[in-house]
This record gives structure tokens, C-alpha cells and sequence, in this order.
């Protein structure tokens, strides 16, 4: 059984066990995404956020709280000046990474918890709570 996103030709309803125990995995994991780089981290958890968006709404209940509070981590680092950068920086395409200030922050963190939202109201209130 897949760990990000839901199995469309399979059909097959997954052991809660096994789906359980495969999203945590997914949510410790998350836990050790770090860059000393806040530029290079946000464009991590932005990559993790669409891929996590997509996985279907059973497993977006697990891995969407775990972005909100690890962009509150990242808000916490941006806000001590640890990691910051002056210098233009470049992913592994080339691109140009996405300079991150506290309003970018906020704007991702909102448009998590409104995806959230849909499926567990109770959940994003509590979350959005603790982002103010």
C-alpha cells in the first residue's frame, strides 16, 4: 500500500493498523526535515505540502498538522535570525528559492489548515488557534 497518496486501482480498503502505523511513520519523518537554510526549509515544506495535499482526506488528517507546526518551527527560526541568508540561492533545478518572511509563513500555515478544514472542522480550529 502506498504512504502518500491513496491507491486508485487497488480498491482494496487498507488494515487501519498498517495505515495508522504508515502515517506516523510518515509524520515522524517529517520531523527530521531541516536545513540550517530557512530559504532552502521553506521550499521543502512547500514541496512536502503538495505532495501531502494530494494524498487523499484519511491521510491528510495525519501529515497537514505535522506541516502546520513544523512551519511554526521554521516561524520561530525566521523570527531569532537563525538561518537566514543574504545571499541568492538555487534549488536543484536552478530555480531561485523563495525568500521566506513571517507573512509567507502565515499565508502557507492558513492555507493548510483551510485544506484541513473540509474534513476535520474541529481540528483546524484548534490549530488555527494555535497560530495566533
Amino acid at each position: 500500500m502506498p504512504l502518500l497518496q491513496d491507491d486508485k486501482e487497488a480498491g482494496q480498503k487498507e488494515d487501519n493498523y498498517e495505515f495508522t502505523e504508515g502515517q506516523n511513520s510518515i509524520c515522524k519523518m517529517m520531523h527530521l526535515v531541516v536545513n540550517p537554510n530557512n530559504d532552502v526549509c521553506y521550499s521543502l515544506l512547500l514541496k512536502m505540502k503538495k505532495v501531502f495535499l494530494k494524498g487523499g482526506k484519511e491521510r491528510m488528517v495525519f501529515t497537514l498538522p505535522v506541516i502546520v507546526f513544523a512551519l511554526f518551527k521554521l516561524s520561530m527560526q525566521v523570527e531569532s535570525g537563525m538561518g537566514a541568508s543574504d545571499e541568492i540561492q538555487l534549488d536543484e533545478e536552478g530555480m531561485q528559492l523563495v525568500k521566506v518572511d513571517q507573512l509567507k509563513l502565515f499565508k502557507t500555515v492558513n492555507e493548510v489548515i483551510l485544506a484541513l478544514q473540509e474534513h476535520k472542522p474541529e481540528m483546524s480550529m484548534k490549530l488555527y488557534l494555535q497560530a495566533c
